[in-house]
Protein backbone atom coordinates (compact mmCIF):
# COMPACT_ATOMS: atom_id res chain seq x y z
CA UNK A 1 0.00 0.00 0.00
CA UNK A 2 1.34 3.72 -0.99
CA UNK A 3 1.68 6.38 1.50
CA UNK A 4 -1.10 8.25 -0.31
CA UNK A 5 -3.50 4.85 -0.05
CA UNK A 6 -2.61 5.39 3.43
CA UNK A 7 -3.24 9.11 4.41
CA UNK A 8 -6.51 8.74 1.88
CA UNK A 9 -7.44 5.36 4.32
CA UNK A 10 -6.63 7.56 7.62
CA UNK A 11 -8.93 10.27 6.19
CA UNK A 12 -11.53 8.79 4.90
CA UNK A 13 -11.65 6.47 8.26
CA UNK A 14 -11.93 9.86 10.65
CA UNK A 15 -14.77 11.46 8.26
CA UNK A 16 -16.91 8.30 7.94
CA UNK A 17 -16.78 8.14 12.18
CA UNK A 18 -17.72 11.81 12.17
CA UNK A 19 -20.09 11.36 9.41
CA UNK A 20 -21.84 8.38 10.93
CA UNK A 21 -21.35 9.67 14.24
CA UNK A 22 -23.77 12.71 13.00
CA UNK A 23 -26.34 10.61 11.05
CA UNK A 24 -27.62 7.81 12.89
CA UNK A 25 -29.62 7.08 16.24
CA UNK A 26 -28.01 6.77 18.89
CA UNK A 27 -29.63 3.46 19.94
CA UNK A 28 -26.79 1.86 18.09
CA UNK A 29 -22.72 1.75 18.40
CA UNK A 30 -21.12 1.54 15.02
CA UNK A 31 -17.60 1.71 14.60
CA UNK A 32 -15.08 2.04 11.60
CA UNK A 33 -13.10 -0.91 11.69
CA UNK A 34 -10.56 -0.28 8.24
CA UNK A 35 -10.68 1.54 5.00
CA UNK A 36 -9.95 -0.31 1.85
CA UNK A 37 -8.85 1.77 -1.11
CA UNK A 38 -8.27 0.85 -4.57
CA UNK A 39 -4.66 1.56 -5.78
CA UNK A 40 -5.70 3.92 -8.13
CA UNK A 41 -7.78 5.71 -5.50
CA UNK A 42 -11.14 5.72 -7.33
CA UNK A 43 -12.84 3.00 -4.77
CA UNK A 44 -12.97 3.04 -1.11
CA UNK A 45 -14.55 0.77 1.05
CA UNK A 46 -15.58 1.27 4.66
CA UNK A 47 -15.70 -1.82 7.00
CA UNK A 48 -18.09 -1.04 10.42
CA UNK A 49 -19.20 -2.82 12.89
CA UNK A 50 -22.47 -2.94 14.47
CA UNK A 51 -23.85 -2.95 18.21
CA UNK A 52 -26.15 -4.62 18.72
CA UNK A 53 -25.75 -6.93 15.68
CA UNK A 54 -28.93 -7.32 15.06
CA UNK A 55 -29.09 -3.60 13.67
CA UNK A 56 -26.54 -4.71 11.35
CA UNK A 57 -29.07 -4.70 8.38
CA UNK A 58 -31.26 -1.61 9.25
CA UNK A 59 -28.07 0.99 9.93
CA UNK A 60 -26.55 -0.55 6.50
CA UNK A 61 -29.93 0.64 5.21
CA UNK A 62 -29.81 3.89 6.77
CA UNK A 63 -26.30 5.21 5.45
CA UNK A 64 -26.65 6.99 2.11
CA UNK A 65 -23.21 6.70 0.44
CA UNK A 66 -24.21 9.63 -2.19
CA UNK A 67 -24.65 11.46 1.37
CA UNK A 68 -21.53 10.51 2.43
CA UNK A 69 -19.26 11.43 -0.50
CA UNK A 70 -21.10 14.63 -0.84
CA UNK A 71 -19.68 15.07 3.35
CA UNK A 72 -15.76 14.45 2.47
CA UNK A 73 -16.11 16.15 -0.69
CA UNK A 74 -16.87 19.19 1.70
CA UNK A 75 -13.46 18.25 3.79
CA UNK A 76 -11.03 16.76 1.40
CA UNK A 77 -8.96 18.52 -1.25
CA UNK A 78 -7.93 15.50 -3.88
CA UNK A 79 -8.28 15.99 -7.61
CA UNK A 80 -10.82 12.79 -7.13
CA UNK A 81 -13.24 11.34 -4.76
CA UNK A 82 -13.11 7.81 -4.42
CA UNK A 83 -16.90 5.77 -4.85
CA UNK A 84 -17.62 4.71 -1.47
CA UNK A 85 -19.28 1.33 -0.09
CA UNK A 86 -20.15 0.19 3.08
CA UNK A 87 -19.98 -3.28 4.83
CA UNK A 88 -19.80 -5.19 7.65
CA UNK A 89 -16.65 -6.20 9.06
CA UNK A 90 -17.24 -9.78 9.76
CA UNK A 91 -13.64 -10.38 11.26
CA UNK A 92 -15.09 -9.80 14.57
CA UNK A 93 -18.04 -12.66 14.30
CA UNK A 94 -14.90 -15.21 12.77
CA UNK A 95 -12.79 -13.97 15.75
CA UNK A 96 -15.72 -14.78 17.90
CA UNK A 97 -16.15 -18.15 16.25
CA UNK A 98 -12.54 -19.04 16.71
CA UNK A 99 -12.34 -18.24 20.33
CA UNK A 100 -15.23 -20.81 21.02
CA UNK A 101 -14.05 -23.46 19.03
CA UNK A 102 -10.85 -22.67 20.94
CA UNK A 103 -12.58 -22.98 24.00
CA UNK A 104 -14.42 -26.10 23.48
CA UNK A 105 -11.25 -27.94 22.83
Amino acid sequence: MSLRQEKINSLIKNLAAEFLSRELDRKTLVSVTRIETSSDLKNAVVFIIVFPEKEEHPVLGKIKPGEFRGFIKQKMKTKFLPAIEFRIDESLKKERKMDRLIDNV
